[in-house]
């Protein structure tokens, strides 16, 4: 039992959609992927953090939003130096 050939190119073109659409869902994923990471690293150095560490934490896919996140509300950090010289009294 065969298809017509007007079902049958019907089904191929939906076959082929379906793979176009799947390839340009993964292209946007992986762009947004490495935008996060992006974002993970340039936080990491405004804000005093260990570099290396924040970036490599952002390439891990899906944990990378919550490292992003976590960076977003972290404080920045202060040079040990100005502590300590806060925390002196003066004479």
């Amino acid at each position: 039992m065969t298809l017509p050939t007007s079902n049958t190119s019907l089904i191929l073109s939906y076959k082929g959609f379906r793979e176009e659409g799947m390839a340009q869902l993964v292209i946007l994923l992986l762009i947004i992927h490495f935008i996060i990471a992006y974002q993970c690293y340039r936080y990491a150095s405004l804000k005093g953090y260990p570099v290396k560490v924040f970036t490599v934490l952002g390439c891990i896919p899906y944990f990378n939003v919550v490292v992003w996140i976590y960076l977003l509300f972290l404080p920045e950090l202060e040079p040990f130096e100005s502590q300590v010289q806060r925390q002196k009294q003066p004479l």
